[in-house]
């Protein structure tokens, strides 16, 4: 460790030293010695006093200027840079700083992906949730044609076995389609299960060439609803004689034994282990037809 000192200017000469190499700055040759003293002490008396000076008194009495500013040069012995295991113990730290913050990248991202998921289920099941009420409550009951050269007819009642339901409404849920349409819904156990629609429109048709449309479905021609299907269970409320309700799985199974509409259609389907239910009020002005 050396020390340094500049001198003032018009001051008496200090001695040259060529071993500093720094123009304008001189090292002493004694040591500091009170450097744990007191801010008090040192101010009253300096310690770093040049070659053959005993004390501060001597610095005093001679009237010698106090140096502007000291200098404390450290000498590293030991070369610059780094060893292999502090670059390996660097490289591990940086490594896994990064693998946390791609971790939170990923969980966030799986995150978004997982909560815009179940915003389009959502807004998909209000959708046709609204869309199928609206065409069961618009459920078709007026006396359709046995055929076209027969003038006398029936209504086409509601047909349900549990998993199926099929009835004529005047809304259809497709886009495009203003006339009265033939409606299916039914479950499709194929690959991924899911709940399918079957829409064809009958604006004039009889009540046999309607019955017999069962036996045309094309699956081309049909279009899903909800995917991911684990089971589907569809109702009719039947009105009792005393009064009472019940409700049934199976309903005209035949299209001949039944002479009334269900008072209220519920379709319920479990998606994710969660079941929902789709009901809706057929028109409170349908009458036994005969």
């Amino acid at each position: 460790m050396s020390f340094y000192c500049r001198r003032r200017l018009n001051s008496e000469p200090w001695r040259e030293s060529l071993t500093a190499g720094i123009p304008g700055w001189q090292p002493l040759q004694t040591r500091c010695r009170n450097l744990m003293k007191t801010p008090k002490t040192l101010k009253n008396q300096w310690s770093c006093l040049p070659s053959g000076w005993k004390s501060s008194g001597a610095w005093r009495k001679e009237k010698r200027h106090m140096p502007l500013k000291l200098h404390i040069f450290l000498k590293q012995n030991k070369a610059a840079g780094f060893t292999l295991l502090e670059l390996m113990i660097s490289m591990v730290i940086i490594s896994m700083v990064v693998s946390i913050l791609f971790g939170a990248v990923r969980t966030g991202f799986r995150a978004w992906e997982k909560g815009e998921a179940d915003i389009d289920d959502t807004h998909r099941l209000r959708v046709a949730r609204r869309l199928i009420k609206t065409q069961i409550a618009s459920m078709n009951t007026q006396v359709m044609f046995e055929s076209r050269d027969v003038k006398e007819g029936r209504a086409f009642i509601p047909r349900c076995t549990g998993e199926t339901v099929e009835f004529v409404s005047y809304r259809s849920i497709l886009p495009g389609t203003d006339s009265m349409v033939y409606a299916r819904y039914f479950l499709d156990e194929g690959e991924t299960s899911s709940i399918r629609v079957f829409e064809k429109p009958v604006s004039v048709i009889s009540f046999n060439e309607l019955t017999a449309i069962k036996d045309e479905i094309d699956m081309d021609d049909t279009h899903v609803l909800f995917e991911g299907i684990e089971s589907l269970e569809i109702e009719c409320m039947r009105r009792l004689e005393d009064g009472s309700t019940q409700w049934e799985t199976v309903w005209n199974d035949n299209y001949k034994n039944e002479k009334e509409f269900p008072m209220v259609l519920r379709l319920t389907f479990e998606k994710d282990g969660v079941k929902h239910t789709i009901s809706a009020r057929v028109r409170s002005d349908h009458e036994k037809t005969k």
